[in-house]
């Protein structure tokens, strides 16, 4: 029997104006005066000037960071949390932000507080204290590092700069926070994916299965979502589609979900409903790995 390859996830979050905001600003100076203070996102467009000084100090406090409010990527982080501590995923967490490691330990307990995991170890910080290092490259060098150890990285910050950069890295998928406000929830049902909850990943996959041409189509949809899963397709093509064409059918229907018995009687009936001669060369151990997929989808027999 072949050994079953882990396949390794990890979740990348920038820290300010992502999952947290705090009080802190950057103060610039030009001339000699005191020219403007901003915020960490209102930095991310700022666009610097000749003579211009930056004073990052109020980032290096660490009772702003521990009085800080939770921000928009909090409830995606609990989730994901959430879900490793309850042993329904295997992901690894990683925080990576622009402050300076003088911090790190206090950004570690900020989250261990608020229940939040992770080794202080993934608290990856670049250490801008003097606004002269390209924020964007330097995270960039740090998520090539990490598409060593994962098969699959997804990274969320608020700065479009370190999006598009992040973009063209094989491996990484990237969330740009201010699109993402109205998706996530509190209470969504995290599973091994984006954290974002089994009903919208059943309606994400469900419309890309109808609008496929084909069922082999199908198949390699539900093919790429379960290779994060112990789940294992029949080698046997036929047997791989005709389980496919199940899955399809109780996504579009679940009302079919009630013929998910394993037993000859529910299969034949089952396939009487949709009218798919092909569903009946379906046994029961086929029938079998259908239910683990569509389990992983929520619905349950």
């Amino acid at each position: 029997m072949r050994a079953q390859t882990i396949y390794k996830k990890a979740y990348v979050f920038d820290f300010d104006e992502t999952l947290v905001r705090t009080t802190a600003k950057i103060h610039i100076y030009r001339n000699g005066a005191h020219y403007k203070s901003l915020s960490a996102k209102e930095y991310n467009f700022y666009t610097p000037k000749k003579g211009d000084k930056f004073d990052f100090s109020e980032f290096n406090d660490g009772q702003r960071i521990l009085d800080a409010k939770k921000y928009t990527m909090w409830p995606v982080i609990h989730s994901i949390n959430k879900a490793v501590r309850e042993d329904k995923s295997t992901s690894d967490i990683y925080i990576l932000t622009s402050r300076s490691s003088i911090v790190k330990s206090y950004i570690y307990e900020f989250l261990k507080r608020n229940g939040i995991d992770i080794d202080i170890n993934n608290i990856i910080t670049i250490g801008d204290d003097n606004g002269k290092l390209n924020i964007s490259n330097e995270k960039r060098k740090k998520l090539i590092n990490l598409t060593h150890k994962y098969d699959e990285i997804l990274f969320f910050d608020d700065d479009p700069k370190n999006i598009n950069l992040a973009k063209s890295i094989p491996g990484i998928k990237t969330r740009l926070v201010e699109t993402l406000n109205e998706k996530f929830k509190e209470d969504s049902d995290p599973i091994e994916d984006m954290g974002i909850g089994t009903a919208y990943i059943r309606k994400l996959d469900y419309e890309k299965m109808h609008n496929s041409a084909t069922y082999a189509d199908v198949r390699n949809i539900i093919l790429s979502r379960i290779k994060k899963y112990p789940i294992r397709f029949p080698e046997n093509e036929e047997k791989a589609e005709a389980i496919s064409r199940l899955v399809y059918f109780v996504l579009r229907d679940n009302s079919l979900k009630k013929y998910l018995k394993y037993s000859i009687s529910n299969l034949k009936a089952l396939t009487r409903q949709v009218k798919y001669h092909i569903l009946s060369d379906i046994d029961e151990e086929d029938m079998k790995i259908a239910v683990s997929i569509l389990k992983m989808y929520g619905i349950e027999k």
